[in-house]
């Protein structure tokens, strides 16, 4: 078995940038076995042969934990930060329609210009949003709508559809 597929690593990992950059310097040879939390595979360094034990550790096993208002703290997958609406990380609350328009910017936003448009909280909270050029107006457009930090300011679902971008 090999240690990818031992490691349960998805099948999206295996061609990342991350992924192709340890394969140019590093050979992962075999599964050892299961510890801590993930799995653990022998290897070794291409430049000098010398042996490397490699820790492949499940996406959904990383956290990201904050502290909320009544000071409880609360752990987040980190797969699911890139989604989050920054009302959450700056009061702790969430209101479905707004939470959702933002949502749906971000998956607009990874579909249209192939990245992710924020990658941790601080870039949600803070980072000014940037789009392809090659996009129309239009569909710059909606994604500032969906995507505004404000959620007061973001559309609402019935303005969304309605979207010059959508309707063409």
């Amino acid at each position: 078995m090999s240690c990818s597929a031992a490691a349960g690593l998805p099948n999206g990992l295996t061609g990342s940038s991350q992924h192709t950059a340890f394969q140019e310097k590093y050979v992962e040879e075999h599964y050892l076995g299961i510890g801590g939390f993930g799995s653990v595979c022998a290897g070794h360094r291409k430049e000098d042969l010398l042996p490397i034990a490699v820790k492949h550790i499940p996406l959904r096993k990383v956290t990201w934990t904050t502290e909320s208002l009544n000071r409880k703290q609360q752990e987040l997958p980190l797969e699911a930060v890139p989604n989050m609406a920054p009302e959450w990380f700056l009061a702790n609350e969430v209101h479905a329609e707004s939470s959702t328009v933002w949502q749906l910017g971000v998956i607009m936003h990874q579909v249209l210009c192939v990245h992710l448009p924020f990658c941790n909280p601080l870039d949600i909270m803070h980072k000014k949003l940037t789009v392809r050029r090659e996009l129309s107006t239009e569909c710059q457009d909606l994604l500032h709508c969906c995507l505004d930090e404000q959620p007061q300011a973001r559309s609402t679902l019935e303005e969304m559809l309605q979207h010059s971008w959508l309707q063409q």
